[in-house]
């Protein structure tokens, strides 16, 4: 039987497209995420709700990351939901 592993979507917000596929990198390689790129004038439409100032230090953008899936963790299952697995 094979375990499945729950994959995490996070929305990457900047206004230049290069900086938006560094941290894409970042993400994808260190937490194995599904990511979503945007400019920032749709950011708070996308749900935007967290930030990392540049210049950007990975071990510092991953804890906000990290941070912010914890939480939106324990906001699903406050509320009685499960986290799903990105498809």
């Amino acid at each position: 039987m094979e375990r499945s592993e729950t994959r995490h979507r996070v929305l990457i917000v900047d206004d230049e497209e290069p900086m938006r596929l560094l941290l894409a990198r970042f993400i994808r390689e260190d937490l194995k995420a599904e990511i979503s790129l945007a400019g920032t004038e749709r950011a708070q439409t996308l749900g935007a709700d967290a930030f990392v100032p540049k210049p950007v230090n990975r071990q510092g953008l991953l804890a906000v990351v990290v941070g912010q899936l914890n939480n939106g963790i324990r906001r699903q299952e406050i509320r009685g939901l499960r986290t799903s697995p990105a498809p």
